[in-house]
């Protein structure tokens, strides 16, 4: 049958019109017959249909809200999106220096160009998501200058997820980062590709703050990511030891990627799957800090460390699988 699954009604003559109705829609499925909506307008005032967001079987492009976008999915449906979409370099650069809050790559990158981030807009000074959608940047020429040789420099607050970065045929002179963060960082489902004939090469840096004297009260959360081929996959601050407080990764691949991590509260290694050495530890306060990692696999041939040199953790906060080789003030 002709099922119409959105009316918006203009009825001057029902009892209480105050005016022409509005439907907004901000996400959901939604599937019509013939289409997926209606307007009953008169001939003096028009009802409305304003859609943020969604998954519609037919193009809605015409009730799009101000900022949106809409993307064509394999299976002929439509998908809403509430940012800015983003299919080339330019775009790219032009969406980060205006400071979106919100960006979608909508296409796959080979970005050529000499990367830089204090030129392209990729230090972000604004708490910024980007939502890769399933798609790569590739770079194969990075400027690795003045400012972290990264893809990404965030600042402020971020939220990364659904990209690939693959860095893995970038020609650059010192080192790279795909992602250096100095506040509260969420990685989801990303992948990182990197290049083991560069040995100065980290996936993601966290605690950044270029201050060793501080410790930032920020967090770290990264889930279901893949990484590959880097001299450390996540790394603290190591150098400066300015230290996050909480760190949370779980349910992540690790191939010739080492994790080295640490944290001033709590850190959390759960669930992962890692060929590589993993050590986790704290500069500031490895007495108090709790620590748990279970659920992972390990390589026994690797370095699998919880605490080291004079770091020494509680046995009372530290709850770890066998492989891990722990330095308490037990012992």
């Amino acid at each position: 049958s002709n099922l119409y699954v959105l009316t918006a009604q203009s009825n001057s003559n029902e009892p209480g019109y105050q005016g022409g109705s509005y439907i907004y829609v901000t996400g959901g499925t939604l599937r019509g017959g013939m289409d997926a909506w209606v307007l009953n307008n008169t001939p003096n005032e028009d009802a409305g249909l304003n859609i943020s967001g969604g998954n519609f079987n037919a193009d809605p492009t015409r009730y799009l809200a101000d900022g949106c976008f809409v993307q064509e999915n394999e299976n002929g449906t439509y998908e809403v999106y509430n940012g800015t979409a983003v299919s080339t370099e330019d775009e790219l650069t032009a969406a980060l220096k205006a400071k979106a809050a919100k960006i979608y790559v909508t296409a796959d990158m080979t970005i050529s160009n000499k990367w830089d981030n204090r030129f392209n807009g990729a230090k972000t000074s604004h708490t910024i998501e980007i939502d890769g959608l399933g798609h790569t940047l590739k770079f194969t020429d990075i400027n690795d200058g003045a400012n972290k040789g990264a893809v990404f420099y965030f600042t402020e607050d971020a939220l990364v997820k659904n990209l690939k970065i693959d860095v893995s045929e970038a020609t650059y002179n010192f080192m790279v980062r795909a992602i250096t963060a100095a506040k509260n960082l969420t990685l989801q489902n990303c992948t990182f590709i990197g290049n083991l004939n560069h040995t100065r090469n980290n996936a993601v840096v966290v605690g950044d703050c270029g201050d060793s004297t501080l410790m930032w009260p920020y967090e770290v959360t990264i889930t279901d990511c893949t990484f590959k081929d880097w001299r450390r996959s996540i790394s603290d601050n190591e150098n400066g030891k300015s230290e996050i407080q909480n760190v949370n990764i779980q349910n992540n691949v690790f191939t010739s990627a080492p994790v080295n991590v640490s944290a001033h509260n709590n850190i959390n290694f759960c669930n992962n799957v890692t060929d590589s050495d993993v050590r986790l530890t704290s500069y500031t306060n490895a007495a108090n800090t709790k620590v748990k990692a279970i659920g992972n696999t390990l390589n026994t041939s690797k370095v699998n460390w919880i605490g080291a040199g004079t770091k020494y953790f509680s046995s009372a906060n530290v709850e770890a699988q066998g492989e891990f080789t722990i330095t308490t003030l037990d012992e």
